[in-house]
């Protein structure tokens, strides 16, 4: 006779194990055992705690959770009596198969997990299988040879803890469902009253509106706003006005519907009944016609009117309460809806509720107009969503499997095949996330595009990268950020492992590989799985985020390097972080090309930068006052011998990213301190060099100190250079920032803001930054003579440096319209193409040398004494009839044919009245004035148009704050005295301000 405990496979001799048949279906017995009582457990436990929706369960029947816990007994009874097993396995059958003929356990679990129900279904019949299986030649057990406790303990452990987890994953797939849908009908409920309220106030604010006109409205008016909201609103298909009669006073349908509604409505004695009560309240009151059914929804508003000469009389609006509810259940997901008032059901989405639904229910709308509707509503699965049921079943068999292979491996193999594991593993993945790394990667790749090729398909690449990494490394240590690693790995594994595999390359790198899909499903599933990374991710109590660029390629296969695949993957992913970062990019051949194109120009750049064949050109500043030069700003330009001239917005940037601005600046400064020198022994001793610094640069160490050196090099005082930096500066380091910019005055080098107002514009900071000038930026300047804002952005620079005691530049300063303007504004230097293009060093000594260190414009008109006068008229002949009357008066009259030239006449001389026309092609004169009014307040405007109109005569006045409107044709003597009165009254306000201006200074 065998010992008995020979025949437990947890204590037998492993080798035997291996070797007997018996062993492994007493291994699989065993755990079918635990498995059949604790899924019948659990599942009778969540029948218990969940209940049931409609009269169906939600999570499998206690009835069927007692058929598994019988099949769970039979089958340890078939595993201690062997010698009967298979009655016990055919017992097993025959219980599963009365669970599924008898009605009453038919729909007790059907209607509920089905995907559970039939996996607890599969189990109890493989054990039914096993039992069958055991051959009774073994020797019987008697009931009391159980295994030892602590194999119990790990069978048991083995299998609950699964079972556990795969039920508590249904339960709160269960309930998560039950929360969405009532929150869903919450919503929807919202959404009805929010609207029908929103219209109840509309029909409100209507009657106020009349209220305020003091008369009955026309026929008219009343009619053009009825259709006005007809046309506006689609929720209504009426409106009416109606007096004490009862009469209709006006009314207005939409298309499709009848006048009778409103009669039928005036007589119906159920509306009349309400129609007391809301003129008594004297607000709008929504009530429902009695006589409607079906889905023929129609609600009325009645709205009394407070107008004193429209006593006792109201409007009714009716309402396509279908609109309002079709609507509303739209910005919720598909599901049933039944909205029912008195028994009646106003509106459904479907004819009949849908079967088995996972949750129902009914809420009460209150309209708070002593009416209120019922909302039922129903959600059921939709057909083929098995994602959230799958997974517990995997979980539980992954339970059963792993039970399985603990129990029958032995300990030695076990850990020999482990080793082995570990070893194949770490060749092919990556030790932190545990995903397939680069090695395998071209394997796999290799693979999918042989397969591409054979089957005629595509094999698709993402690459993924993942921004904020390196910030959680070196904020919070390497520990946390590889705790975020493994999540976001995590969370890719679980989108991609259907339908694709995912490779971790190192780092904050991905890898996405799909075979098979189509560019727009890959663009798709990238844009979701981005999304999915950008969620939140928990560790140590804090939610962290990152960001995630990605870059797409596809392919037919047909590639002999397939790893160019992840290098054009990469490309793209490149190119999305150059596009604002956050965000995907496919990749194309031009990106290739414009790489090797990078590439040549970065080593182009060196062998520049090694050959010394670099120039500096230099542009002159202007003073304003006495258009002397004050400085030049040193730029550096490239002559490539292919090429031509490259512009710096080119290769500046590029030699940023590569690091070759810090040799790029050196060459600079050292080249721009010579030159300084040069100037300084051909006379010109009092003109500093202008150089700008890069923020890379800016942020070294040894920032100050290269600029001393250089200084001493050249024998050049401090005073001979300054440097322009921008406002990047101050993102990183404001302190270092500021000491640095500090050292530099000390040492008599002046500092000056570049670009100002479109970077880090940091007002607290710029009060206590050590520096002598801002420079407003060319985008200002180039829109300051038409673009109103423009116009303010300049002058608030200008007006805020001041006051701060800082001098301002104005670059790009192209036309002498831009000049005037500035100039009026009190601009203090400015450099551009109007005084001259960026010059060579031996081209800058001779225009310094011709010019005696001038460089001259035409002269700012800044006559005050006269009296000028601004005609605008498209037409011709008008501008000349006008100069011709009113030379007489001695105006100094200038003349424009469209608002562009008079805006230019305007920045070059000192106007104080402006006479313009209405209507002109490019822009009105009310439009016109509008951009008057803000850049140029203190002149007064008048509009000459030939049409009188109400709406003309409203927008010049609205718009343009006109001082008078004369109309076409005009009265000599009356123009005459209009205009001669409008410089009396500027010439007051002129007087008045001064006035006002010293009684300020004396007090």
């Amino acid at each position: 006779m065998t010992d008995s405990r020979s025949l437990d496979p947890f204590q037998a001799d492993p080798e035997r194990l291996m070797d007997s048949q018996q062993g492994q279906l007493r291994i699989a017995a065993r755990i079918i055992v635990i498995a059949c009582l604790c899924m019948g457990t659990i599942a009778y436990i969540g029948h218990a705690r969940l209940g049931d929706v409609d009269g169906h369960a939600v999570f499998i029947s206690p009835y069927f959770a007692l058929v598994m816990i019988l099949c769970g007994l039979a089958l340890h009874a078939a595993r201690a009596y062997t010698r009967h097993a298979p009655l016990f396995g055919i017992a097993m059958i025959g219980m599963l198969v009365w669970a599924l003929i008898a009605p009453r356990w038919y729909d007790a679990w059907v209607n509920g997990r089905t995907v559970s129900a039939a996996f607890a279904t599969s189990v109890a019949l493989l054990g039914a299988l096993v039992a069958l299986a055991l051959r009774n030649k073994e020797v019987r057990r008697p009931p009391s040879a159980w295994p030892r406790l602590g194999a119990s303990l790990t069978a048991l452990l083995g299998i609950a803890l699964p079972t556990l987890l795969s039920y508590g994953l249904i339960e709160n797939d269960i309930v998560t469902r039950q929360r969405f849908a009532n929150a869903s009908a919450r919503t929807v409920a919202n959404e009805i009253t929010e609207r029908i309220s929103r219209t109840v106030a509309f029909a409100g604010r209507q009657a106020q509106r009349w209220k305020v006109m003091g008369h009955v409205p026309s026929q008219a008016f009343l009619r053009e706003e009825f259709d006005n909201h007809l046309s506006d609103f689609l929720f209504f298909d009426g409106f009416a006005l109606v007096d004490t009669g009862p009469s209709i006073v006006a009314m207005s349908n939409r298309a499709g519907v009848t006048s009778d509604w409103v009669r039928d409505s005036i007589t119906n004695r159920s509306l009349r009944s309400v129609l007391d009560h809301v003129i008594d309240s004297g607000n709008p009151h929504f009530v429902l016609d009695d006589r409607l059914s079906g889905n023929q929804n129609i609600g009325l508003i009645i709205t009394p009117q407070s107008n004193p000469a429209m006593k006792g009389w109201y409007t009714i609006t009716r309402l396509n309460l279908v609109n309002i509810f079709m609507r509303a259940i739209a910005k919720t997901p598909r599901g049933y809806f039944s909205i029912n008032h008195d028994g009646r059901t106003l509106y459904r989405t479907a004819d009949t509720p849908p079967e088995n639904p996972f949750a129902a229910g009914e809420l009460t709308i209150a309209l708070n107009h002593d009416l209120d509707l019922k909302l039922a509503y129903a959600y059921a699965k939709a057909p083929g969503d098995l994602g959230a049921d799958v997974l517990p079943e995997f979980v539980l068999l992954a339970g059963l499997l792993f039970t399985f292979l603990l129990g029958s491996s032995q300990r030695l193999a076990r850990i020999a095949r482990e080793r082995s594991d570990q070893l194949s593993h770490s060749a092919l993945h990556d030790p932190l996330t545990g995903l397939p790394n680069r090695r395998m990667l071209e394997q796999t790749l290799q693979d999918a595009c042989t397969r591409a090729r054979t089957g005629k398909s595509s094999v698709s690449v993402v690459f993924l990268d993942l921004d904020g990494i390196k910030l959680i490394n070196d904020s919070m240590g390497h520990r946390i950020g590889d705790t975020v690693l493994m999540e976001a790995s995590d969370r890719l594994l679980n989108d991609v492992q259907l339908d694709g595999s995912v490779t971790h390359l190192g780092g904050d790198e991905f890898v996405l590989l799909f075979p098979g899909l189509e560019l727009r499903q890959v663009q798709e599933r990238t844009q979701h799985i981005m999304h999915e990374l950008a969620k939140p991710y928990f560790v140590t109590g804090k939610a962290l985020r990152v960001t995630t660029n990605a870059g797409i390629t596809i392919s037919d296969g047909h590639t002999r390097d397939h790893m160019q695949l992840v290098r054009e993957a990469d490309l793209a992913m490149l190119r999305a972080k150059q596009d604002g970062q956050n965000t995907w990019h496919t990749y194309t051949e031009d990106l290739s090309a414009r790489v090797a194109d990078r590439l040549e120009l970065r080593n182009d750049l060196q062998s520049a930068l090694d050959a010394g064949a670099l120039e500096l050109h230099y542009q002159p500043i202007i003073a304003g006052h006495s258009g002397r030069v004050v400085g030049v700003e040193a730029l550096v330009r490239w002559r490539h011998p292919t090429r031509g001239y490259i512009s710096p917005s080119r290769f500046i940037p590029l030699s940023e990213e590569t690091g070759q601005i810090a040799s790029l600046t050196e060459w600079v400064l050292a080249t721009a301190c010579r030159d300084s020198d040069a100037l300084r022994k051909k006379g010109f001793s009092a003109l500093p060099v202008i150089i700008n610094i890069s923020p890379l640069y800016f942020q070294r160490t040894d920032f100050v100190e290269k600029i001393r050196k250089n200084l001493s090099d050249a024998t050049l005082p401090a005073t001979l250079l300054s440097i322009e930096i921008t406002e990047g500066v101050l993102l990183d380091d404001k302190e270092a920032a500021i000491l640095k910019l500090t050292q530099l005055r000390d040492m008599g080098i002046q500092t000056s803001i570049d670009d100002f107002g479109t970077g880090y514009s940091n007002l607290n900071y710029l009060k206590n930054l050590p520096i002598f000038k801002v420079k407003i930026d060319r985008s200002f300047v180039t829109d300051v003579v038409h673009d109103p804002a423009a116009a303010a952005i300049a002058q608030g620079i200008i007006s805020m440096a001041h006051h701060l005691g800082l001098k301002v530049i104005a670059e790009g300063v192209e036309t002498e319209s831009q000049l005037a303007f500035l100039k009026r504004s009190h601009c203090d230097e400015f450099q551009g193409y109007l005084f001259a293009r960026p010059l060579t060093f031996d081209e800058l000594i001779d225009r310094l040398s011709e010019n005696s260190g001038h460089f001259t414009t035409q002269p700012l008109d800044t006559a005050t004494s006269e009296r000028v006068l601004l005609l605008v008229d498209d037409e011709q002949n008008i501008l000349n009839a006008l100069t011709r009357l009113l030379r007489r008066d001695g105006y100094r009259i200038l003349t424009a044919n469209n608002a562009p030239q008079a805006l230019e006449l305007l920045a070059r001389h000192e106007v104080q009245v402006i006479v313009s026309d209405q209507r002109m092609p490019e822009m009105t004169g009310t439009e016109f004035f509008s951009k008057v009014k803000e850049m140029y307040p203190a002149t007064t405007r008048m509009i000459l148009s030939g049409y009188t109109d109400l709406k003309s005569v409203t927008e010049a006045i609205n718009h343009g704050a006109i001082y008078k409107f004369i109309t076409k044709p005009w009265d000599d003597e009356s123009l005459r005295k209009d205009i001669e009165q409008a410089f009396i009254d500027q010439r007051s306000r002129d007087v008045q301000e001064i006035l006002n201006a010293e009684r300020e200074r004396l007090r």
